[in-house]
């Protein structure tokens, strides 16, 4: 079965239309390569998709990812999807901040990443 659903995974990166061309951040020598990013939830404050990914090119929580070709924006991988075997499977969120602090030295860095602030829409209490 995983055998068969990975053979339908690498057809799918040829003709569906959720295939895109995606590059790892902070890698000078990564090239594009092929992934499927379905779409999940968009909200006022984010926009969450699922990604899916041969497990050759080494993506997991916490890489972050250009999505080139059209899009050019950037996304991190926020949660996986651990029960997928045939391929990497996981959730990711729209980047929009590029820069960010070291808690241990407080030096800036260049680093992709989502930050979403409380949302409480209602305050409970007796």
């Amino acid at each position: 079965m995983v055998i068969d659903k990975r053979r339908g995974f690498h057809r799918a990166l040829l003709y569906s239309y959720q295939a895109a061309w995606v590059k790892k951040d902070n890698d000078d020598e990564a090239d594009y390569v092929r992934a499927l990013i379905n779409p999940d939830k968009v909200k006022f404050d984010y926009d969450e998709k699922i990604i899916s990914i041969d497990w050759i090119h080494g993506y997991g929580p916490g890489t972050t990812f250009e999505w080139g070709r059209g899009t050019d924006s950037h996304w991190i991988i926020v949660k996986a999807e651990d029960t997928e075997l045939a391929y990497f499977r996981g959730n990711c969120r729209r980047c929009q901040y590029l820069t960010a602090v070291d808690p241990v030295t407080h030096e800036e860095f260049s680093q992709w990443c989502a930050i979403r602030g409380p949302v409480e829409t209602k305050i409970n209490h007796i």
